[in-house]
């Protein structure tokens, strides 16, 4: 299914797949796989048309054919090679790619309530939706591969958190102690949750898992997890990264803790609530759209600690002002940056009288000649 294959069909509801998939694949199999394999499905397999490197099978089999065996390798005192054969996929129980479906595959459907995936669907991953707004059950019929619990998609050992519906009716989600992954655009544009509760199994959560999740409040964290903790609901990493600031967060200013060394990628973006964020002094580092697409904040000041600043960090956002303090006579060096050319929403950038030269002939900074201007410039 490929990309943009639905796309703003106003009345579709609903989606689902019948009848078996039938077609073929070439796999390569090694030969413990493939003994593996005939032991447990090869009763329906005939061989044919045999000669020392090739045969077919009955219909029936998992595999149509073999094409070609490799040469034998001994290692260790075994003997390896490769079997290059034809899969039936309507008989390879094995192969999770019986069907693809590609990103946004799925795509601004606003009536579109339930999906329910079929048995052969192994390889998931949440962005085939993307502006589905009222999607709130997906399902996955006689699925070896995933599992849902109260709506919300898990791999097969409830150990990945692969997605959150956009309309799912739940407000708070208290993840299972048996996750450790929570994966990329899990919750992305879900509209309901407002609680997450994350224990201390989760070592990996995406930068991008709670993006535009336009309800969330508080993400909290075990205190015994030793990979995450939070700031009153802020999540952060124990590197001292600022991973995720929930966009309806309550307040209008927010102070980051001392102990801050990263402002993470989209850790603030599509923030609603937000007009005043003071950066510490001790940051060092400013990812990929850190800020993009806030609502309110109108003015960034960004301490001299800050050494570097990655690219749209400020996309399509309302920050107008960013007041970079770091200077080449106090500190040594400049701010550097990855900006290499204007992007939508760009802001002015006031760098220190004494610095500006610097900033202005840096191999970066020079693209944005435009929006550079100094201290003694900024609006009174």
């Amino acid at each position: 299914i490929s990309n943009n294959a639905f796309t703003k069909m106003e009345n579709l509801i609903k989606i689902s797949f019948y009848g078996e998939y039938v077609g073929q694949r070439d796999l390569t199999l090694g030969n413990f796989q493939y003994d593996d394999l005939m032991e447990i499905y090869g009763e329906n397999c005939v061989k044919s048309n045999v000669t020392n490197s090739s045969w077919d099978f009955s219909e029936g089999c998992f595999i149509k054919s073999v094409n070609n065996v490799s040469p034998p390798v001994s290692i260790g005192g075994k003997e390896y090679f490769s079997y290059f054969v034809t899969v039936d996929i309507r008989y390879y129980e094995s192969d999770r790619y019986g069907l693809t479906i590609s990103s946004n595959a799925f795509y601004e459907l606003p009536a579109l309530t339930t999906v329910e995936f079929p048995r052969r669907y192994g390889m998931f991953i949440p962005d085939v939706f993307s502006k589905t707004p009222n999607l709130s059950s997906v399902t996955f019929y006689d699925n070896p591969y995933y599992e849902v619990i109260d709506g919300v998609v898990y791999d097969e050992e409830i150990t990945n958190l692969v997605f959150a519906p956009m309309a799912l009716a739940l407000e708070e989600l208290h993840i299972p102690d048996t996750v450790g992954e929570i994966m990329a655009v899990a919750f992305r544009e879900n509209k309901n949750i407002k609680n997450v509760y994350i224990p201390d199994t989760v070592n990996r959560i995406h930068s991008s898992s709670f993006v535009q999740t336009d309800s969330l409040e508080r993400i909290i964290v075990a205190e015994e997890n030793n990979y995450y903790y939070d700031d009153d609901g802020v999540l952060y990493s124990n590197n001292h990264t600022l991973v995720r600031y929930p966009s309806s967060r309550p307040g209008s200013t927010y102070i980051l803790p001392e102990s801050t060394k990263i402002v993470g990628p989209l850790s603030f973006a599509f923030n609603e609530n937000l007009q005043i964020v003071t950066l510490n002094e001790g940051l060092t580092h400013i990812a990929y759209a850190a800020f993009m697409e806030t609502e309110k904040v109108k003015l960034l000041d960004i301490p001299a600690s800050v050494v570097y600043i990655e690219n749209l960090f400020t996309m399509d956002s309302s920050i107008e002002i960013v007041i970079i303090r770091r200077s080449q006579v106090d500190d040594g060096s400049i701010t550097q940056t990855a900006i290499m050319t204007a992007y939508p929403g760009i802001p002015n950038f006031y760098f220190p009288n004494e610095s500006f030269n610097a900033y202005k002939q840096n191999s970066n900074w020079q693209y944005l000649s435009a929006y550079l201007k100094t201290h003694s410039d900024l609006p009174s």
